[in-house]
């Protein structure tokens, strides 16, 4: 995943397009597969249901979207 100058390495089981979909924006991020990989995409109603219904996913989600913040506003702070 690249922000900026920012490159972000991504694995197994990870996922991509919380940000976008959370603050109800477009995305900020560039993604590129090194190999192989299978990708399932989720439709944003679809999304906004799972979240609605299981609240330990919305909580992991919730977490990453918030560490990924993080790191994004720390890379983007004057040096």
């Amino acid at each position: 995943v690249s922000v900026g100058k920012q490159k972000i390495g991504l694995g197994r089981g990870d996922f991509i397009g919380e940000l976008a979909l959370l603050g109800n924006r477009r995305r900020q991020a560039d993604v590129t597969a090194l190999g192989y990989c299978q990708l399932l995409v989720l439709r944003e109603e679809d999304f906004r249901k799972l979240l609605a219904t299981d609240p330990a996913i919305r909580a992991q989600i919730d977490k990453v979207a918030a560490d990924r913040r993080q790191k994004n506003e720390m890379e983007s702070a004057p040096s």
